[in-house]
């Protein structure tokens, strides 16, 4: 009888922490991630600011272990790839062999101004968009259309369209 008594106590701590560990779990949700409605922001009041063009190397991970990529190569040409902040979003560009050039963004919105985070994709069309490892944190408005040359890595390719 005693030994049953025991078990019931293990197991009811065992539950005791599972259900603690799933709430802290859920408590500790990132709710930072806002979802954004494209069409509805509020716009940076005054002149528009320049914007800034991208440029520079890509390149995709063929190598993986686990969450690791060991080996890195130029990115094939013809994909689609570009650049958004929140509410500021480039024209579609083409990549070369390796190569990336005229994504082409500025912040609209005060959201953008708040956040001052470029995020790049390379996309198929159908909705897989890949994002890229690295971003660019702006600061102020620039004086002039400013050319920044920043490699970009990816962990994959968009999957194929079929």
């Amino acid at each position: 009888m005693i030994s049953y008594l025991h078990i019931g106590r293990n197991l009811y701590k065992l539950f005791l922490i599972i259900f603690v560990a799933f709430f802290l779990f859920i408590s500790c949700e990132n709710t930072s991630n806002k979802n954004y409605d494209r069409n509805d922001f509020t716009p940076i009041p005054g002149p528009p600011p320049m914007p800034m063009i991208f440029e520079g190397n890509f390149s995709i991970c063929k190598t993986k272990i686990l969450f690791f990529c060991l080996k890195y190569e130029p990115g094939p040409e013809n994909l689609e790839i570009y650049g958004e902040i929140v509410h500021g979003s480039s024209p579609i560009s083409k990549t070369l062999n390796g190569n990336y050039m005229h994504v082409i963004l500025g912040p609209v919105s005060i959201d953008d101004n708040e956040k001052k985070e470029v995020s790049f994709y390379l996309v198929n069309g159908q909705g897989d968009n890949i994002k890229a490892n690295e971003t660019w944190k702006f600061s102020d408005r620039l004086p002039s259309p400013t050319t920044i040359y920043l490699d970009l890595s990816f962990d994959r390719l968009p999957k194929e369209e079929k």
